[in-house]
């Protein structure tokens, strides 16, 4: 099904893999990195489909997820740089041992 997720990227509709995105965030399943990763890393694609890879990226919160939401800190769009300090905020904060309890 992930594979089925990732060719959607693929789609002419940015509404659409931003939706993608979105599933694959709510999925937090580390196999779906290296699509949102490709989504991020591609300054061609829209920023709001960016943007919600950022997030579902935070949602993982995996060390490479870690990695390379810190590279994105200084993207030339506000909205991504935005988006991955609020989900590397998530990972601090689930990072945390109160958070665990929750």
């Amino acid at each position: 099904p992930t594979q089925a997720l990732a060719s959607a990227f693929h789609d002419t509709s940015a509404l659409f893999r931003h939706e993608i995105a979105y599933v694959m965030g709510q999925m937090a399943n580390p196999v779906t990195v290296p699509a949102l990763k490709e989504v991020l890393i591609n300054e061609a694609e829209h920023r709001m489909v960016r943007h919600e890879a950022a997030e579902a990226l935070g949602a993982i919160g995996t060390a490479e997820c870690e990695d390379i939401l810190k590279v994105y800190l200084k993207d030339a769009h506000q909205v991504v740089r935005e988006s991955c300090e609020v989900a590397l905020d998530i990972i601090d904060y689930w990072a945390q041992p109160q958070a665990q309890n929750a």
